[in-house]
């Protein structure tokens, strides 16, 4: 499935008029979701701020169906008791991964973040927590020539099957975050506000950044870095999740996070806090997929009634939502959730 990413970050889309979303004033949408439903709280991105999936160039009806590239695999674990909360940070404490936040920055490579991050957490799980090596979303970027969206530029989506087979037969290096000097390939993008950031914190807008360009494919590691390029790949092999919720839960529970693919609406954008579960309405438009990864699940009593959702880590920094973090209505299908998994078995 192509995954033409969000920059608030976007993936796949439906073709909207973005400028339509904004002839109303933000203030007034917001007040509109928040008064619609009582599951989340929407706030006001900040003054000025236009997401980058809103751009009409990130907007392509993608009408390509899935085609399953990778096997689907059931978890080993049949007879478990799912219990009603689970979180993988809890889980496998000492991988520092699950934990980790990652950023896109103005990059539309949420297909390749969140890969690299269900593959860094679960080869630290199947290494019984020993191994902490972040593998780099930079390398999968460059190198992954069958990943990108119609052979072209992998900021404007990617495949995330492609992904998980390049991992099986090419390997990943591993690569820290922006600016560091941890890893073989570290993420090329620097951080930026995506949205619904506080006014007082200062800006530094996505929207404002250059898209710097992707560069090739080079099989060599930061200079200074202790090991060669070869030496340095991590090797596994992906495969889909069931689409069934138990399904999904024992394949966290037994192997680690998943990544998982949902269509994204306005109301998304503007989220700040608890279970996000879409505005039924018109005014809400459908904007485009997006890829992210799923840590746990949990059930809260709100009104009145247990609410259960899916615990899923972004890719648009610590700032946005839940400190990087939000909960989606869980056992719904909801924006096809638990219809897009895919997961993978890492090799230590």
């Amino acid at each position: 499935m192509i995954v033409p990413c969000i920059v608030l970050a976007a993936v796949g889309a439906m073709a909207v008029e973005p400028s339509s979303f904004y002839q109303q004033s933000m203030q007034e949408f917001v007040d509109y979701i928040n008064s619609a439903q009582s599951l989340f709280k929407a706030g006001v991105p900040t003054k000025g701020f236009k997401p980058r999936f809103m751009d009409p160039k990130y907007l392509e009806l993608n009408k390509k169906t899935l085609l399953r590239k990778v096997p689907v695999v059931l978890a080993a674990e049949q007879n478990i008791t799912i219990p009603p909360r689970f979180d993988a940070r809890e889980m496998w404490s000492n991988c520092k991964s699950i934990r980790l936040v990652r950023d896109q920055g103005n990059c539309g490579s949420c297909w390749a973040v969140a890969a690299t991050s269900v593959m860094s957490d679960r080869l630290c799980i199947a290494s019984g927590q020993r191994i902490q090596t972040l593998l780099s979303a930079t390398d999968l970027l460059s190198c992954c020539k069958d990943c990108r969206k119609n052979g072209g530029d992998p900021c404007e989506g990617g495949e995330r099957e492609e992904a998980w087979i390049y991992l099986n037969t090419h390997g990943i290096c591993s690569g820290g975050p922006y600016n560091r000097t941890t890893g073989c390939k570290p993420y090329m993008f620097p951080p930026c506000d995506h949205v619904s950031i506080d006014m007082d914190l200062g800006h530094n807008f996505c929207k404002d950044k250059e898209t710097l360009p992707v560069p090739e494919c080079a099989e060599e590691c930061l200079k200074g870095y202790g090991k060669t390029y070869a030496e340095d790949r991590v090797h596994g092999f992906g495969y889909e999740v069931d689409t069934d919720e138990e399904e999904i839960q024992k394949e966290i529970m037994t192997r680690g996070p998943v990544q998982a693919t949902f269509i994204v609406y306005a109301d998304f954008g503007i989220y700040k806090s608890g279970i996000y579960k879409r505005v039924l309405d018109r005014k809400n438009k459908r904007l485009a997929p997006h890829t992210v990864k799923i840590i746990g699940w949990g059930v809260e009593n709100m009104n009145g009634r247990d609410v259960k959702y899916w615990l899923i880590s972004n890719s648009w920094g610590p700032r946005w939502g839940e400190n990087g973090f939000f909960r989606m209505i869980r056992g719904e299908n909801h924006c096809l959730i638990e219809s897009e998994v895919v997961a993978g078995q890492m090799i230590p």
